[in-house]
């Protein structure tokens, strides 16, 4: 795992990781945890939800489904002020705006 950024409040930056699909299983499994715990806005998950890759961010978040073959994914989540990517073998899965809470 490598990331790229000054801290929870950077305007920019990227989280680039392996994943591989854990198997069946319900509820989330974390591959990647940053943030500050109940401060909305500032916290990120990114990992498995049933076959779909996400990215949750306490209110909004990205989905890339299809990669549940047990295979090894190169990941990259990129957030340039609030703008966001989620890559998945260097393809880009999804993006969004503005995907959090406010923290006011």
């Amino acid at each position: 795992m490598q990331m790229i950024g000054s801290g929870p409040t950077s305007a920019r930056r990227s989280v680039s990781l392996w994943m591989r699909y854990p198997g069946p299983a319900t509820g989330f499994r974390c591959a990647f945890d940053y943030g500050v715990i109940g401060t909305y806005g500032t916290r990120l998950y990114l990992g498995w939800n049933a076959q779909n890759i996400i990215m949750d961010r306490y209110g909004g978040g990205l989905s890339v489904s299809g990669y549940y073959d047990f295979a090894w994914h190169h990941v990259v989540l990129t957030d340039r002020a609030g703008d966001y990517q989620l890559w998945v073998d260097g393809k880009l899965g999804a993006s969004g705006t503005q995907l959090s809470v406010p923290t006011t």
